[in-house]
């Protein structure tokens, strides 16, 4: 969550329930995210005790099956990946919603699952966000489930049973923070540290923010290949670039892809600090909605290596890495304070985000008929009923059983 946050204070493992105000007492936003994270969480954790960590109401929705064209296409329905609610409104073809396309190959067998998350969502992907009547303020934030189909291309000879067997698997990333000589800032801060090339250590890089990210700017214009048009911060954020500023284009598209955008250098800023010159082309993203540019705070090049090494940040602050498979857009945050010198950290914390939710959806085999790959579709979601017909459908399966046994000769 890029945001203009103080700190993100939820700990699961403290127990809390629910976060009590006080009269008289100062109001702060970490407070309210607190509260919003762990009503979430319990929700969450409730929901996949009762139904498990996926399940499809009355298995009516994201079914794989054949269209009428003979391609493959997902049902409309609901599905519930790790408590996170997913919604096809229609049936689809299953090449519009997958990141990448399908490759058919006689005798192979391929996965078919969905990938939930939930993307944070500010006024810039959401003007209706602003207030009118306050002069167009920037106030809160909003958090939004997205989801994508995805492929695990030969998976072997599984059954349905098996197939969240060959779901991805999480890796080992972790992240450990220092400040030997205590925390030198003049400032409150919330740093972000932020993997931008995704791969294991010694190959992954990162990017990192004093504000969590949050400055971040609209792209109005494209006006040449490495000239962008940008509108200053938002009311409340009135932030301005700087020449040496790195800065990162991206937009909706490469966001709800799990894509990086492009990193580029500010070489020059027009007179009112709206026209910027980058040190690269930057037009793949002119098409593309919702296009922004974010200002990231390392100095030492576009990204910084991923190392077991101690790199220092600023003022005092240093990071290292372990663990290996480093995914875009894992990210750690550290909130700095001025008044306690020190970072409080443990040994090594893995990423606290972005939380996938893989489940299954179906094992696609294909097969060879005549000049085209023809596929055979196995079903492996788990579908189950609200509680009130559960007894309706205990009685119906008794019946069915005893129907079985007048027909089956003693």
């Amino acid at each position: 969550m890029k945001g203009d946050f103080s700190r993100l204070t939820f700990e699961p493992s403290k127990r809390y329930t629910a976060v009590l105000m006080q009269q008289g007492r100062v109001t702060l936003d970490s407070d309210w995210n607190e509260q919003v994270a762990i009503r979430e969480h319990v929700e969450r954790i409730r929901f996949e005790d009762v139904v498990g960590g996926y399940g499809v109401p009355h298995g009516e929705g994201f079914a794989v099956h054949g269209d009428r064209n003979g391609a493959l296409a997902l049902s409309a329905g609901r599905i519930y990946a790790g408590g996170l609610l997913c919604e096809l409104i229609e049936s689809t073809p299953l090449e519009r919603l997958v990141r990448r396309p399908l490759a058919p190959r006689p005798g192979r067998t391929d996965l078919v699952f969905l990938d939930a998350w939930e993307r944070h969502v500010t006024a810039l992907d959401d003007p209706d966000l602003l207030e009118p009547a306050l002069g167009g303020a920037d106030t809160t934030t909003r958090l939004q489930v997205v989801w994508k189909i995805d492929l695990v291309e030969n998976v072997g000879d599984r059954s349905s049973a098996e197939g969240s067997a060959a779901l991805p698997k999480k890796g080992t990333a972790a992240m450990r923070v220092a400040t030997p000589d205590g925390y030198s800032g003049s400032e409150n801060h919330l740093y972000r540290v932020e993997i931008h090339d995704g791969s294991a250590r010694g190959h992954a890089t990162f990017k990192w923010s004093r504000d969590n990210g949050s400055v971040v700017f609209a792209v109005e214009d494209f006006v040449q290949p490495s000239v962008v048009r940008v509108t200053l911060g938002l009311p409340r954020t009135p932030q301005k670039l700087a020449v040496g500023d790195w800065v990162e284009v991206s937009s909706d598209e490469s966001e709800l892809a799990g894509q990086v955008g492009t990193l580029a250098r500010v070489e020059e800023l027009s007179e009112d600090g709206r026209s910027v010159l980058l040190d690269r082309d930057v037009s793949p993203h002119r098409n593309e909605t919702h296009a922004r540019l974010r200002r990231w705070d390392q100095r030492n090049g576009p990204a910084v290596p991923v190392s077991s090494d101690w790199i220092p940040l600023e003022a005092g602050v240093q990071v290292r890495f372990s663990g290996s498979d480093f995914q875009p857009g894992d990210y750690w945050t550290i909130p700095a304070r001025p008044a306690d010198v020190c970072i409080e950290w443990p040994a090594e914390e893995p990423p606290q985000g972005i939380e996938h939710q893989l489940c299954p959806l179906a094992l696609v085999q294909w097969k060879q008929a005549g000049e085209t790959c023809t596929p055979v579709v196995r079903d492996c979601r788990r579908a189950f009923l609200p509680l009130t017909e559960i007894h309706t459908e205990l009685a119906r399966l008794k019946s069915e059983i005893a129907e079985l046994r007048r027909q089956t000769p003693p």
